[in-house]
């Protein structure tokens, strides 16, 4: 955690727990993710699940999120 992704607004409802956000992401569905395309904010809905400690989401290849992912982010199709 660093000052920059440190919770400020009601800390308490926080946690840096791995199991408890692994039942947080094992409940979910549908995620909002976030990202920036062509220097503005973009937020999808997507079907996510997780594999271990993988995120995985579900989305077309050519999608532009996908296509705008950054180093060290992996995109792999079925």
């Amino acid at each position: 955690m660093s000052d920059r992704t440190r919770l400020t607004r009601k800390p308490e409802r926080g946690t840096d727990d791995p199991a408890v956000l692994h039942r947080l992401l094992d409940e979910a569905r549908i995620a909002h993710v976030g990202f920036v395309r062509e220097g503005s904010p973009v937020v999808l809905p997507m079907a996510v699940g997780r594999d271990g400690d993988r995120l995985l989401l579900h989305g077309s290849t050519g999608a532009g999120m996908f296509l705008a992912r950054g180093p060290g982010s992996r995109c792999r199709s079925r």
